[in-house]
């Protein structure tokens, strides 16, 4: 939420609107008038219905025509928010964090062409965004892209070459790739992907739009061909071959394992392998990779695995490949703490899902819902980075995050000296103790839930300050 002024008035939310959304292009201007109206409405109250943002049924009903025209699309809606990251990301490295979701929507609501997750999910569509994080400091900068598809149904016994002439799910790989595009000359991006992304096509995508990219392996069956030899063999087979060229520790949690069972917490003792592969394009091409000409490409693979883990526990095991050189022990660390910021895309979906409650919006058409979805994902970015704040720069002043008039406030309901909320941790712990996260010694960090039910009741109180100051000063006058 970046602003000039060493505090954020008190028309902040109206700022935020009018930044990320004024510049949509929804065919009438008054679309966009009302979208940016929206959009400062639901800032202040993220987890509630149209019908009571500010309880004014004017607006509610205008945020219902709003989202049921057929202009105003998802794409439309976020652009002008991607174009805003990426024009602050010019002369920095980014790591674009990328992955798909389920936006699942109730299964027994009756939703007009709200598309078929399929496997029992009901109704629902995938969002693919890709999150730009500096690669040095950690700092969030916005969603570089993002798109939504709807699930299509594939035939029984497909074969490999009729897959490859399909429009296939995998795309929205590459359809998020070329939708960032190319960096400038002073610009580096790193696309950090998980193993969906596992794909030949993919890598021609990042290719062509000169992305660096570190993606975890999905496939360690796969033919690849060793430097300096003719014949393949197996990448998880070359892997092994590799030695060992250092070790370090990670402390885990307790949780529960992919059987279920519940892990006590420990420390994972890893070894580190690394490689050079050229991957080779496949048999059977898609359109693209035909139209990208490629043969082959060479890359490095990190490969970190825990060793003389528990018996029964989950060994963590990260195999990537990455455009990146590795020629120490240092550079494979580097690469394997770019890959450990992938689970920010992670909290961000739980920031749009379990905070602003996408799922259960009350939308009846499909195309109303992912209009909604792209307002809501902005909107869900921007509270996620006070979270982030609040680890990564813990001592910033929280006036330079939020209104001035809530940290006095939160200051004021609370009854805590005023120097507890001055910084950004202390203003995030005391709002999730707003929304009842108790904040005991063993609680750790407060999760969603609190911190978007206090931030929801704090926005409600400064809502009532206002209007409650609007009536005095009418009386003054």
């Amino acid at each position: 939420m970046a602003t000039n002024d060493t505090t954020l008035g008190t028309n902040w939310a109206e700022q935020w609107a009018a930044r990320n959304f004024g510049g949509c292009r929804l065919g009438d201007a008054r679309r966009t008038k009302r979208l940016v109206k929206t959009a400062e409405l639901v800032l202040q109250n993220p987890t509630a219905s149209f019908a009571s943002l500010d309880g004014q049924w004017k607006n509610a009903k205008g945020a219902y025509r709003l989202f049921a025209n057929e202009d105003v699309t998802f794409e439309a809606i976020v652009e002008p928010h991607c174009k805003n990251t990426r024009e602050s990301i010019r002369g920095k490295h980014c790591l674009l964090l990328c992955d798909t979701s389920e936006v699942i929507l109730a299964k027994l609501r009756e939703i007009v062409d709200g598309g078929d997750l399929g496997r029992g999910g009901g109704p629902g569509f995938l969002l693919h965004p890709a999150m730009a994080v500096d690669a040095e400091s950690g700092e969030l900068y916005g969603l570089a892209g993002a798109v939504v598809r709807r699930r299509k149904r594939v035939k029984k016994g497909e074969t490999a070459s009729q897959r490859k002439k399909r429009a296939r799910e995998s795309e929205i790989w590459g359809d998020v790739i070329d939708q960032v595009g190319a960096p400038d000359e002073h610009t580096r991006y790193t696309s950090v992907l998980d193993r969906g992304a596992d794909s030949f096509e993919v890598f021609c995508h990042l290719r062509k739009n000169n992305h660096d990219w570190i993606v975890r392996v999905c496939q360690r069956g796969r033919k690849i061909m060793p430097p300096g030899e003719d014949e393949s063999c197996s990448l998880k087979l070359y892997m092994e071959g590799q030695p060992v060229i250092g070790h370090y520790e990670v402390p885990l949690r307790s949780r529960k394992s992919n059987k279920g069972k519940k892990t006590q917490s420990r420390t994972a003792r890893m070894e580190v392998r690394t490689g050079k592969v050229r991957v080779a394009a496949p048999v059977h091409k898609s359109a693209y990779e035909k139209e990208s000409g490629i043969a082959w490409i060479e890359m490095s693979v990190v490969w970190a695995r825990e060793v003389d883990g528990p018996k029964g526990a989950d060994a963590l095991d990260w195999m990537l490949y990455t455009s990146h050189e590795v020629a120490s022990l240092e550079n494979a660390f580097t690469v394997i703490g770019w890959y450990k910021e992938r689970w920010l895309i992670e909290e961000y979906f739980k920031a749009l899902k379990t905070g602003c409650k996408m799922e259960s919006r009350q939308l009846r058409g499909g195309q109303a819902l992912e209009s909604l979805c792209g307002l809501l994902c902005v909107t869900a970015f921007e509270i996620f980075r006070l979270k982030r704040m609040a680890l990564t720069c813990p001592d910033r002043a929280s006036r330079e995050v939020v209104p001035s008039r809530w940290v006095d406030l939160l200051c004021a309901v609370r009854g805590c000296p005023r120097s507890e909320v001055e910084t950004v941790y202390g203003f995030y712990r005391m709002l999730a103790r707003l929304g009842g996260f108790l904040g005991r010694k063993s609680d750790g960090e407060p999760g969603w839930q609190k911190l978007w039910t206090g931030w929801d009741r704090l926005a409600t109180m400064a809502r009532g300050a206002e209007a409650f100051a609007a009536i005095q000063y009418k009386k003054s006058g």
